[in-house]
């Protein structure tokens, strides 16, 4: 399920623009949300906006690893 995320960014990435979807499609991968920093300025917003998805997702994989159903013993 991970790699299928990281497939469908990179399809979106690489693919979004040249196949004239819509903008709100190339808004879904994360990847479009850091700043070309030579480009454009560097701002803290997406930086934070990233972290917090992060932790979340760790926080949602811990409460899964650790309600699994493995019999000790």
């Amino acid at each position: 399920m991970a790699w299928t995320a990281v497939g469908l960014f990179l399809l979106i990435t690489m693919f979004a623009e040249s196949f004239e979807w819509p903008g709100w499609v190339s808004d879904l991968s994360p990847i479009s949300w850091i700043p070309t920093v030579p480009l454009e300025e560097w701002t803290l917003a997406p930086l934070i906006g990233l972290a917090a998805v992060a932790a979340v997702l760790h926080g949602v994989g811990f409460t899964g690893f650790r309600r699994r159903d493995v019999a000790l013993g």
